[in-house]
């Protein structure tokens, strides 16, 4: 099969494009920069303005659709979406596979408004479909939080439940495999933690200590956060902390 993977390059991509490929499957990544990967055709393309998609989809039967920007999500995920599909369905495209966020139809901001958004374009386009919602991977935790351990503060009562990149990959990956299915259940990681524990173990292992300072916020985006807006039923996986343990205790390169 030749699958088509958006964003190939990204944190999930790249993780996408790799295990799509030990599938056997002939694997092209588009990127808006043509970055080398030993398992993939890397082609250039840009859905902010379309450029490059139609020779991307040229010979594809699937779609794993990871390419998203919470700063310019107008322009990549609806508007970049809506190129994509259009493309897609004058490529012949059978199947697009699209991840989407644990919680965006529950919590009040504007990227995952988006996220919904880009879930009904599909669900409309035409094309058959499988649409996986996922909570945030271990990564994005850290990167999110990193400024906040810095500070010891954390939003109080907010809950999370960060999840493995490759398992979620490995759910697209199977997507792939079995064909159009439209909306899979939510995947999440084994572990609901608050925002706090999750700056507390980035300030462990860093070697700052445990102390956070609990720090109440308004409001409704807030409160979707504290009422379990991005909590789903555990899939497994690492845990937030061993996802933290296994990177610091990494040979350096």
């Amino acid at each position: 099969m030749n699958v088509l993977v958006t964003g190939g390059t990204g944190v999930l991509g790249r993780e996408v494009v790799r295990q799509i490929a030990n599938r056997g499957h002939r694997v092209r990544s588009l990127s808006r920069t043509a970055t080398s990967l030993s398992y993939a055709d890397v082609v250039a393309g840009d859905l902010g303005t379309g450029d490059g998609l139609v020779a991307a989809l040229h010979g594809i039967d699937s779609i794993v659709h990871t390419a998203s920007d919470p700063k310019r999500h107008q322009e990549v995920d609806v508007d970049g979406t809506a190129r994509l599909l259009t493309a897609a369905a004058h490529a012949g495209v059978r199947h697009l596979v699209y991840i989407s966020i644990v919680g965006a139809d529950l919590i009040p901001w504007p990227y995952y408004r988006a996220k919904v958004a880009v879930e009904e374009m599909i669900e409309a386009a035409g094309i058959p479909y499988t649409l996986l919602r996922a909570t945030q991977f271990h990564e994005f935790t850290e990167k999110t939080l990193s400024p906040m351990a810095r500070l010891a503060i954390a939003p109080r009562g907010w809950r999370m439940q960060p999840v493995d990149v490759g398992l979620v990959a490995a759910r697209l990956t199977d997507a792939v495999d079995n064909g159009p299915a439209g909306r899979l259940p939510d995947l999440a990681g084994p572990e609901a933690i608050t925002w706090a524990d999750a700056v507390r173990a980035l300030r462990v292992a860093s070697g700052r200590g445990s102390r956070v300072l609990n720090v109440p916020i308004p409001g409704g985006f807030s409160a979707a956060w504290r009422n379990g807006a991005a909590l789903a039923p555990s899939a497994g996986g690492r845990t937030f902390a061993e996802y933290l343990a296994q990177r610091v205790n990494a040979p350096s390169r």
